[in-house]
């Protein structure tokens, strides 16, 4: 028996959420969004310092 083979799916790509005009992308949502549409070296690059310090308790973000 042979086994057949699959493509592998990429996974399914989701817009961004729309930013809050006075957060910009850090929008908390948009932080989220970013962080699981990324790679973890993309997240640093754009967030290294930037989250804010009561984002953590507030929404479950954690700086970089």
């Amino acid at each position: 028996m042979s086994k057949a083979t699959h493509p592998k799916q990429k996974p399914e790509k989701i817009d961004p959420p729309v930013q809050d005009p006075r957060l910009g992308d850090l929008d908390p949502e948009y932080i989220k969004w970013h962080e699981a549409n990324h790679s973890a070296e993309e997240h640093r690059q754009r967030y290294f310092d930037r989250i804010p310090h009561e984002y953590a308790d507030q929404f479950g973000i954690h700086r970089v």
